[in-house]
């Protein structure tokens, strides 16, 4: 009698470990997908749909100055896919959105972002040292050592600028600083024209001396002191101890 009880509790148990396994394997659906194939606001202005990143970026002219209340005039996502977001919605852009997309039990989320087109540089070094911007007037001094051994007229500089900015003449190139220097900015509508300033000085009011021969050699930590003493007081600069 046991062991037909214990026959009948295996039988039992094993139909409801199937049973079970049935139902979790028919419960989800996860054959769709949840991508972004098209974002248009206000009916001209298409987003960048980046799917690694999950972020659809949308640019618009540097005087824009309505992303508080803008349309949803075409969105196109994945067949069968349930968004958050709809066609004909106006939408508060100041701040990044989270576009949520549903399809059976797959969900994914994308951040959508409208940004103004610009033109603005937030780093200029010339051989090493850094030069202090003025972005009121767009101009940019260097203050270099008399004896740096720097060729000014064949110097090279490097530009650090907004994310979607282009330079010209491009950074890590060489130019001739014996005079004021022109590099220009441009992302779409946005275009801004720095003037590069070079000042020889004889006597600093401040110097920084290192070991390197320029301030691109020292290490880390000495580098960003340097570079920050001579891109934010006047009359300052970089020397070598070997100078």
């Amino acid at each position: 009698m046991k062991t037909i009880y214990s026959i009948i509790c295996a039988i039992c148990i094993v139909c409801g470990f199937t049973a079970c396994n049935d139902d979790h394997t028919g419960s989800i659906d996860v054959s769709g997908s949840c991508l972004v194939e098209k974002f248009v606001l206000n009916g001209q202005y298409e987003g960048t749909i980046n799917t690694e990143k999950r972020l659809v970026k949308v640019k618009v002219p540097v005087d824009f100055a309505q992303k508080g209340d803008m349309e949803i005039t075409s969105l196109t996502v994945s067949a069968g896919a349930q968004t958050n977001m709809k066609v004909g919605d106006h939408i508060n852009f100041d701040a990044d959105r989270n576009l949520h997309i549903s399809n059976g039990d797959l969900v994914m989320d994308y951040q959508v972002s409208v940004r103004n087109d610009e033109a603005l540089m937030s780093l200029f070094i010339l051989e090493g040292v850094k030069g202090a911007i003025n972005q009121q007037d767009k101009t940019i001094t260097v203050s270099v050592m008399a004896n740096s051994g720097i060729d000014l007229s064949n110097a090279t500089f490097e530009v650090e600028c907004s994310e979607d900015a282009t330079c010209s003449p491009a950074s890590g190139t060489k130019g001739n600083f014996t005079e004021p220097f022109q590099i220009t900015l441009n992302d779409n509508t946005a275009t801004t024209v720095y003037t590069v300033y070079v000042t020889l000085i004889e006597d600093p009011i401040a110097l920084f001396v290192g070991d390197a021969e320029n301030i691109e050699l020292l290490n880390d930590e000495e580098k960003a002191a340097a570079k920050w003493l001579t891109g934010n007081i006047a009359s300052a600069a970089y020397a070598s101890w070997s100078d």
